[in-house]
């Protein structure tokens, strides 16, 4: 089995590794960097930077020095090899009021994407992606919603639903409110749902997910939490905080009787 590739060795004293919080941000899948390929990154920001500057920013994208300074622009350098991938394509922080490491895209390349794992709370003018298609969702001032579509099949198309409309279903089944035959959506693609007047997106329907995902643009800044799927460009990361030492650990027991560690809590 091919082991994942560290791109950081800390040179942390261990007394302060221990009292940090970590967040290791790993390869799934993509063209140019290796799956496993790990980067650890503190509330000071990536250790392995050679941007040499711990401010709590972590940079990631293509452009390697600053024509007019000299200085190095991103910390987790990427090879412009990579199509769709931006200059400084989107930045990671730690953000000490809410405890959180959070993510934005900075709108060059192709966008940074949160893969829809759990209900998420939908804002107005936000972005979602699935299959050939994307569409911005957005609600007016009597609170009915308005999607419109910008790719794919359905390009150019808006729909608006009251806002007593409960469920909002999208994808290929004859059930659903808007329908698709095509464009790599799946029978059930994604729901929007209404509860307590705030409006949710869920991947699929019904606990069955889609096939390809549903992918929110993170074009503010957003907290990142332990097991999200990251999308910047064509590479996709996965998640984990790591939490310092001196937080409880915390269990949650399967059905089938075993113990698995929440690593969002998980100690080092």
């Amino acid at each position: 089995m091919k082991q994942p590739k560290s791109a950081l060795i800390s040179k942390q004293p261990a007394e302060e590794q221990k009292n940090d919080m970590r967040m290791i941000l790993e390869v799934l899948e993509g063209p140019v960097l290796s799956p496993g390929t790990q980067f650890i990154i503190t509330s000071k920001g990536y250790e392995n930077s050679k941007r040499k500057k711990k401010d709590g920013f972590v940079y990631i994208g293509t452009k390697d020095l600053n024509e007019k300074t000299g200085e190095i622009e991103n910390d987790i350098l990427i090879s412009k090899r990579e199509e769709g991938m931006g200059d400084i394509h989107c930045v990671i922080q730690y953000v000490e009021s809410i405890k959180s490491f959070c993510i934005h895209d900075t709108g060059q390349g192709t966008g940074t994407f949160l893969k829809i794992q759990k209900a998420k709370e939908l804002k107005h003018s936000n972005l979602l992606s699935f299959g050939e298609c994307s569409m911005v969702f957005g609600t007016d001032v009597e609170g009915n919603v308005k999607i419109h579509f910008l790719d794919g099949p359905r390009s150019e198309e808006s729909f608006i639903f009251k806002k007593d409309e409960t469920n909002i279903k999208i994808g290929r089944n004859p059930d659903c409110q808007i329908i698709f035959y095509g464009g790599g959506v799946s029978r059930c693609q994604c729901c929007i749902s209404k509860r307590s007047n705030k409006y949710y997106i869920e991947d699929g329907y019904n606990n069955t997910p889609s096939t390809n995902g549903t992918w929110l643009l993170l074009d503010d800044r957003t907290p990142l939490d332990d097991g999200n799927v990251i999308k910047a460009g064509q590479t996709l990361f996965s998640v984990k905080i790591v939490a310092p030492q001196g937080r409880l650990k915390q269990f949650a027991r399967l059905e089938t009787g075993a113990i698995v560690r929440n690593l969002s809590l998980i100690h080092i």
